[in-house]
């Protein structure tokens, strides 16, 4: 019976165990996944500038498909046109523009959200360290204060003694 009420207060105990283990670390795993988030932010960037590479080679190929249009029949019976080529290339470049932004997106993010990481890590010991000064401070004013209340109850002289631990004696001919 007791082997299985340890294990039941183990178990109940592995959760705040580990949450206090995860705060205590957070700023270096944010440090971390956010370090981490840029090179892989990097790599996807890399990826998205291979695959625009071969969407705005395609929007080339489509800009001289449509120069060699120009003044042929279409199968409307309409002669293509300049102004025909102009509006097609301008759509076009719209679609290229958006596909590009596509490719590039998830790279723009993942960068952002590392980059968040590392702020959040920063702020976490920003507020750590300015928790501490305070805690300092009022135990530093706390401390001032008891001084100057010993020192009025049994005096400057004997309160120095016992805060700075210099006890003198003196005999019975006065020498100290």
């Amino acid at each position: 019976m007791n082997i299985i009420s340890t294990a039941a207060n183990t178990a109940k105990a592995l959760p705040a165990k580990a949450k206090l283990t995860i705060v205590k670390h957070a700023p270096v795993l944010c440090l971390a996944a956010g370090v981490g988030g840029v090179i892989g932010g990097v790599v996807l960037a890399c990826k998205a500038t291979r695959k625009s590479d071969a969407v705005i080679n395609e929007f080339h190929e489509y800009e001289a498909y449509c120069e060699g249009l120009v003044g042929k029949p279409c199968s409307d019976g309409t002669v293509y046109s300049e102004e025909d080529k102009n509006n097609d290339i301008k759509n076009e470049k719209i679609k290229t523009t958006v596909k590009v932004a596509k490719n590039y997106i998830l790279a723009v993010l993942v960068i952002a959200a590392s980059i968040g990481f590392i702020c959040g890590g920063y702020k976490i010991i920003s507020n750590r360290a300015t928790r501490l000064a305070t805690t300092v401070n009022a135990f530093l004013i706390g401390e001032k204060a008891y001084r100057q209340r010993v020192a009025s109850v049994i005096g400057e002289e004997a309160e120095r003694e016992l805060y700075y631990g210099k006890h003198t004696e003196v005999d019975e001919e006065g020498n100290t």
